[in-house]
């Protein structure tokens, strides 16, 4: 199968995102032994493949590319809230209140969008036809 790309005005911004994600994962990974680095890196990491992977849905011309695209597009989307959360708790140095109920109803919620999102028979209510 060959995979053919189209480029767009569209492609700009998450072109832009993966750019701006990467200089900032290049900043971070020597620094990866500092307070909050870690959680930080994980931040950049989904931001990143999520953008990534818009870019080379938004360049792709093929349907069934696309909709792959955007069902693991979907998969790592749904960790950002979380990794967010883990980011905002861990740099100031509140690690205790991630085991707290609200940060743990979070994590599900992120899995359960997660498990909809892989399951091929639910993925119609995240992109319908």
């Amino acid at each position: 199968m060959l995979w053919t790309l189209q480029l767009s005005v569209w492609a700009l911004p998450p072109l832009l995102a993966v750019l701006l994600l990467t200089r900032e994962l290049l900043f971070l990974w020597p620094r990866r032994r500092e307070p909050g680095s870690r959680a930080l890196l994980l931040l950049v990491l989904t931001t990143g493949a999520w953008a990534a992977l818009h870019l080379a849905s938004v360049l792709s011309t093929s349907l069934d590319v696309k909709i792959a695209l955007e069902r693991v597009q979907y998969l790592v989307a749904s960790a950002i809230p979380a990794a967010w959360l883990v980011f905002a708790m861990v740099f100031p140095g509140r690690r205790d209140h991630l085991k707290r109920a609200a940060a743990w109803l979070l994590f599900a919620m992120c899995a359960a969008s997660m498990a909809v999102a892989a399951h091929p028979a639910t993925f119609g209510l995240i992109l319908s036809d």
